[in-house]
């Protein structure tokens, strides 16, 4: 598995400065990352391909992936990005019941159909929002039901988490469909408030077993994390991770 950096930790310091974002990011080590949060222009592909680092995707909103596929596809060829990642689902499916999650399944499979003619890959990265229930099951599991074959998921294991679920068993029942992940690690629960994610190996996520024990087919998993600190996170959480590493060498 490739590790990344999901650029939403950073998203303050990549608006201000990416050039010096992105070489800030090879400096702690990484050679790839999640780009999200920046404007997809030419000006910011030629700045990311300077940098050196991988693209192993694009995290875009639904909207920007339908109405400006042209300005897309111009940005992935020029990082030679082969996925994009559909980062929430619409206000109408968060609300509505199966035929709103229908109606969005039908919107992936069809740019699932456009993009792949240029051979890039779609997948799409979920919250908890797709763990309600609606008439046949869960919200993620009519979409898992729904889409092509050849639409993918992201595993969020701090969404995951906040359900109560385990990230690997989620994995696990997605099968080959997941072709990434978002690494972050999930606070204990307090009360009624929702936990929030912090750091990897601070939390309650098993990582060292979720890692040993991840299927080939994953391709990357990148390091996300909201916090106010985000480069001393980013820090702690990358010497969990290969401290991990030297145990076990899945990434």
């Amino acid at each position: 598995m490739r590790l990344a950096l999901q650029t939403y930790t950073v998203r303050g310091d990549a608006k201000a400065d990416l050039a010096a974002t992105l070489f800030r990011i090879r400096a702690l080590g990484l050679s790839a990352v999640e780009l999200a949060r920046i404007p997809f222009t030419q000006n910011n592909a030629l700045v990311v391909a300077k940098s050196g680092l991988e693209v192993v995707s694009l995290q875009v909103k639904p909207k920007i992936l339908e109405k400006k596929s042209n300005n897309i596809l111009q940005f992935c060829r020029m990082t030679n990005c082969r996925l994009l990642v559909v980062s929430v689902m619409p206000w109408s499916a968060i609300l509505g019941k199966e035929r709103a999650i229908d109606r969005f399944a039908g919107r992936l499979n069809r740019m699932a159909e456009v993009y792949g003619k240029a051979g890039i890959s779609l997948a799409f990265h979920h919250h908890d929002f797709e763990f309600a229930s609606v008439r046949s099951g869960l919200k993620f599991d009519v979409l898992l039901a729904r889409t092509a074959p050849n639409v993918g998921f992201i595993v969020d294991t701090y969404w995951v988490k906040t359900t109560g679920r385990d990230p690997l068993e989620w994995i696990r029942h997605l099968g080959g469909r997941v072709i990434g992940l978002h690494l972050r690690d999930c606070q204990s629960p307090q009360g009624k408030k929702r936990p929030g994610d912090c750091e990897i190996g601070r939390g309650t996520i098993d990582f060292p077993t979720l890692l040993a024990s991840l299927p080939e087919h994953i391709r990357y998993g990148a390091i996300e994390q909201n916090s106010p600190e985000p480069w001393k996170s980013l820090e702690i959480s990358l010497d969990a991770l290969r401290s991990m590493n030297q145990k076990n060498r899945n990434y």
